[in-house]
């Protein structure tokens, strides 16, 4: 294992997380590629860098920080705790 591709898988992840944490869908988005597929919590599938985006954005839009009270649940922020990376493969 190369410690170098260790450090940017970290960062990879921690970029993610800040991301969705500041509600930038664009920059969330950046991470995958255009044929990308995206597992949802709920399990559903999203394929392609543009339909991430669109989606995250409306969730975003629809769950964001609310403008006052009664105005819907606001998404979770997220902290990284990285214990180890796993390769699938030596490349």
């Amino acid at each position: 294992m190369n410690r170098a591709d260790e450090n940017q898988i970290k960062a990879l992840y921690r970029g993610f997380l800040l991301a969705w944490n500041d509600l930038d869908a664009e920059k969330l988005a950046s991470a995958f590629t255009d044929d990308a597929d995206l597992i949802g919590f709920d399990g559903s599938n999203i394929h392609g860098r543009a339909l991430i985006e669109s989606t995250i954005r409306k969730i975003f839009d629809d769950h964001g920080k609310p403008a006052g009270p009664g105005q819907g649940a606001q998404t979770g922020t997220f902290v990284a705790a990285v214990r180890t990376v796993h390769f699938l493969s030596s490349d």
